[in-house]
C-alpha cells in the first residue's frame, strides 16, 4: 500500500509543476491588471502545492498530528485555488461576453 500511496504522490508531482510552468508562461501573456495579480497569487499556490506535494513524500516517517495539519493545508490553499481560478475564469469570459455582444447587434 505505500508503494501506491508513493506513485501517486509522484504522479501528483509531475502534474504539479507541469501546471507550475503552465501558469509561468500565463504569467508572462498577462503580467499587468487584476488578471495578473491573480496570476501571481495562483503561481504562489501552485508553488505551495509543489512544496506541500514534496513534503508528503515524507508524510509517513511524520507523527499524526503534522501529517494531519500539512493535508488540511493542501485542502485550505486547495479551495482558494480552486475559488481564484474560477473567479479568474468568470472574469474573462465577462470580458469576452462583453466585446462579442456589441459584434452580434451590429
Amino acid at each position: 500500500m505505500l508503494l501506491a500511496y508513493y506513485l501517486v504522490i509522484a504522479v501528483a508531482i509531475a502534474f504539479i509543476i507541469t501546471g507550475l510552468v503552465m501558469v509561468r508562461r500565463l504569467k508572462r501573456i498577462a503580467s499587468g491588471g487584476t488578471v495578473g495579480k491573480t496570476v501571481n497569487i495562483i503561481l504562489f499556490l501552485i508553488a505551495f502545492f509543489v512544496v506541500g506535494y514534496l513534503v508528503a513524500l515524507y508524510m509517513p516517517q511524520f507523527p499524526l498530528e503534522v501529517s494531519l495539519l500539512v493535508v488540511s493545508s493542501v485542502y485550505l490553499f486547495g479551495s482558494i485555488f480552486v475559488v481564484l481560478v474560477l473567479w479568474l475564469i468568470q472574469d474573462l469570459v465577462q470580458k469576452v461576453m462583453q466585446e462579442l455582444e456589441p459584434k452580434r447587434h451590429g
